[in-house]
């Protein structure tokens, strides 16, 4: 689909400058890294003006005058959406710009973005591009072509640093103001860092590039933190040779987020590829030798990577009147006051399906997301609900992991197949009496399909364990009815035994292997994949 045409009498006078740059109306944003992009792209530019890519049909406005406020705005009426501000060129970001297309927004979108790429998929920055798998420019997740027929107001290297949202009117780093009918935004997170010597993070394109160059056989590299990034960070160092040791302040990596049982298979994995995983320890501050623990001791490294965790950028909105608590505060719709909402790694939202406020910090939720606030924001008293089963992903060594679902706090966790041990397994996550989570490390994708139908429906614990886990046991060919069903069954005491003695195991079942991003996040269940599904 096209975008429609835009209507000259909504758009402000632009020049229009020459060059090239995550989600044409006709295409899907994929939710796995390890799918290269249906498009080939071509080799950024190096014009600043004209940045990664950007294409001829994307504006950008004169440099110079601010933007004038939107009008309607001094008398207090509200006016019709003529023109929206997006603040942040992520993958969020740039969903929202072409659900905005899709859905006949003609007006002018204003895109602003504080790198100077255009907008692209991050999952592979510790995955395939600090591998040298891919090149950067695969990363970029739309064609000079697509990028063009959005039509946008584009301005890269533009950093936001406040929000008046009485006068409706986004202030940048350069002095220059953007006006808006309404805003979204999408500005993302950055990394926590230590104290100390500089040391490597792995958030943007150049970050990942400066530590590939760094990752030489032989090369001492220190990880710390030992979760989802840094893990992938450690397994792709290992496999280039380098020597890594790996420090983790909790007992169990993971734990927290997948269950001790999984955390230690996974912690097991590291270890059985020569990795160096201390846990229990703290890092104080990173040291000209490489770290200093909090007792005093030094760890020596050539290279230092910190993965730590994140922090929302919401610094640019103090005074502004929203609601920041680890993120923007929105409602069910995405919406954080009249006119404005937030989405993707930014957004701290109320979701119905679990109950609770959540942010969520995965690819597939950004892009997710970004569609769902950008239809809200159009139709304004007439929204819906984001109700997403949160999805993500992750190789390690030769594991991969995906799960579906809001697997912190569970109460319960079940092995329902596979072995811990073997590393290939499904493992179910309780809540009170609902089926919330499922992981799977290893298995086929009609393994996990059928769980997330059922967590989508809020199913009964006992009613998903009992009849879904039976069912991939005989889809996959289980030499045996009696066996799947001793797997899983409550009634049986072998199978009550069995459950209880694996379910740790559970937390490792994330890596069940994906297809599409679209089928794997919500596309139609096979036929064959679930003998019997219940609601």
């Amino acid at each position: 689909m096209t975008a429609p045409a835009p209507d000259p009498a909504a758009r402000p006078a632009t020049a229009s400058t020459s060059g090239s740059a995550d989600r044409s109306p006709a295409v899907s944003i994929s939710g796995s890294a390890d799918r290269s992009p249906a498009v080939s792209i071509a080799e950024p530019v190096v014009d600043p003006a004209t940045a990664s890519g950007l294409g001829a049909g994307v504006r950008a406005s004169a440099v110079g005058a601010p933007d004038a406020a939107p009008a309607g705005r001094a008398t207090g009426v509200e006016a019709p959406i003529g023109r929206v501000v997006i603040v942040g060129a992520s993958a969020a970001g740039l969903a929202a710009a072409e659900t905005l297309r899709r859905e006949g927004f003609a007006g002018t979108i204003t895109l602003l973005g504080d790198e100077a790429s255009a907008p692209y998929d991050r999952p592979p920055l510790s995955k395939q591009l600090l591998s040298s798998v891919w090149d950067a420019d695969r990363l970029l997740l739309r064609t000079t072509e697509q990028f063009a027929g959005l039509d946008l107001d584009l301005h890269l290297s533009t950093r936001a640093t406040g929000l008046d949202p009485v006068n409706r009117v986004v202030r940048t780093a350069t002095g220059r103001t953007f006006g808006f009918d309404a805003l979204m935004i999408t500005t993302g997170v950055r990394p926590r860092t230590l104290p100390g010597r500089p040391a490597h993070v792995l958030r943007t394109m150049e970050d990942a590039l400066r530590l590939r160059e760094r990752l030489t056989p032989g090369c001492r590299l220190v990880v710390v933190g030992a979760g989802f990034l840094g893990a992938e960070a450690a397994s792709v160092a290992r496999g280039l040779g380098c020597e890594v040791t790996l420090l983790e302040p909790a007992p169990v990596p993971l734990a927290h987020a997948v269950g001790l049982p999984v955390g230690r298979i996974l912690s097991e994995a590291h270890r059985d590829h020569g990795v160096t995983l201390r846990t229990g320890v703290s890092v104080a501050e990173a040291v000209a030798e490489g770290v200093a623990l909090s007792d005093g001791t030094v760890i020596e490294a050539d290279e230092v990577l910190v993965a730590i965790g994140s922090h929302p950028n919401t610094e640019w909105l103090a005074g502004s009147g929203l609601t920041v608590t680890d993120g923007v505060v929105c409602d069910e719709y995405c919406a954080a006051a009249p006119g404005v909402y937030a989405a993707g790694d930014v957004a701290r939202w109320h979701n119905p399906l679990f109950g609770v406020s959540m942010r969520i910090e995965h690819r597939t939720n950004a892009a997710e997301q970004g569609m769902a606030a950008a239809r809200n924001l159009l139709n304004p008293g007439e929204g819906k609900p984001f109700t997403p089963v949160p999805y993500f992903w992750s190789d390690q060594y030769d594991m991969k992991i995906h799960a579906y679902g809001y697997l912190r706090d569970h109460d319960q966790v079940e092995t329902v197949e596979g072995s811990l041990p073997d590393r290939r397994f499904l493992a179910a996550y309780r809540k009170n009496d609902r089926l919330v989570g499922a992981l799977a490390v290893g298995m086929p994708p009609k393994a996990i399909r059928p769980w997330r139908q059922h967590i989508a429906t809020a199913t009964a614990w006992s009613t998903a364990v009992g009849t879904t886990s039976t069912t991939w046991a005989t889809a996959v060919g289980a030499t045996t009815t009696t066996t799947g069903a001793t797997a899983v069954s409550a009634t049986s005491t072998t199978g009550a035994t069995a459950v209880g003695a694996t379910s740790t195991t559970v937390a490792t079942a994330v890596g069940a292997t994906s297809t599409t991003s679209g089928t794997a996040v919500g596309g139609p269940t096979p036929s064959g994949a679930a003998v019997k599904e219940k609601s």
